[in-house]
């Protein structure tokens, strides 16, 4: 008889905890599917983090062309140039336009697979996401090492048009110094 009451609990404890941590995962997954700006986010940081996991391997040529892809689909980088220049955009004509948007497209490629080269046992970790309008989110993540040092980035995350669930863009990654340094470069080859 106790052996039947051992086993009772034991199955109840189990579809307790069992219930718990589908009730938990369902919870995480609801909260992603609401939040596609974070999704948008993570897409990029996991192929910068496989970048950085073969950066010995690949040359400089290869993670730039490896992160191009992923920077056309997911950077908006015309309004990225024309956010940078504010009035002086309209005073541009459509070729200078054109020509500075790939000059800023270029270097911010080019500064991601510089940054990203090699890699030491570091993760990313979404840290914080706050909504900037109705269509613009910030999504901020943490770039930590094994150590606990933490390099943290803002995105900018907007939809361009109609529901949150299609066509979010990075309108912008705010990391101390990079974002500057690709601006200035791009206003350098000029």
């Amino acid at each position: 008889n106790m052996g039947i009451h051992s086993d009772s609990l034991q199955q109840t404890v189990t579809c307790i905890v069992v219930t718990f941590v589908v009730v938990v995962c369902l919870g995480v997954w609801s909260a992603a599917a609401r939040e596609p700006a974070q999704a948008v986010v993570e897409r990029f940081d996991s192929l910068l983090l496989t970048t950085m996991k073969k950066g010995q391997q690949l040359s400089f040529e290869a993670r730039y062309d490896k992160l191009a892809e992923r920077v056309d689909q997911d950077f908006d980088i015309r309004r990225i140039a024309q956010r940078r220049l504010g009035d002086r955009w309209a005073q541009m004509n459509g070729d200078e336009r054109q020509a500075y948007t790939a000059r800023v497209r270029k270097t911010l490629i080019a500064r991601y697979a510089h940054t990203y080269d090699h890699y030491a046992g570091q993760r990313f970790d979404i840290c914080g996401l706050r909504p900037l309008g109705d269509d613009t989110r910030q999504v901020e993540v943490a770039l930590i090492d094994p150590d606990g040092m933490r390099r943290v980035t803002r995105y900018t995350v907007a939809r361009d048009e109609g529901e949150w669930e299609r066509g979010e863009r990075l309108l912008w990654a705010q990391q101390p110094g990079m974002l500057n340094a690709v601006m200035a470069r791009a206003a350098a080859e000029k």
